[in-house]
């Protein structure tokens, strides 16, 4: 089992050198990094130190196997190497 759906990984499982990955969606990680910036700047728009919090992002995961990895429902989670 591998973590993160890079396509080194994606070759290996398809290859059925691994089981499974269990793949997080980069771009809904990208969208919570921008939104707590923008949260902090809206809430401290002169800077200064970003205090703790217990706050909780949860980023939904997928485990895919050789058999779900080409799922249009799974593409999501299966990373890219170029922008489209």
């Amino acid at each position: 089992i591998s973590y993160d759906a890079i396509p080194p990984n994606v070759e290996s499982l398809k290859a059925g050198d691994i089981d499974a990955i269990i793949s997080q969606n980069p771009y809904e990680i990208g969208r919570e990094q921008v939104k707590a910036l923008v949260d902090y700047l809206e809430a401290n728009p002169d800077g200064g130190a970003v205090e703790a919090t217990d706050e909780f992002v949860g980023i939904p995961q997928k485990f895919l196997t050789a058999d779900t990895i080409d799922d249009p429902d799974n593409a999501a989670y299966v990373y890219v190497t170029e922008c489209s």
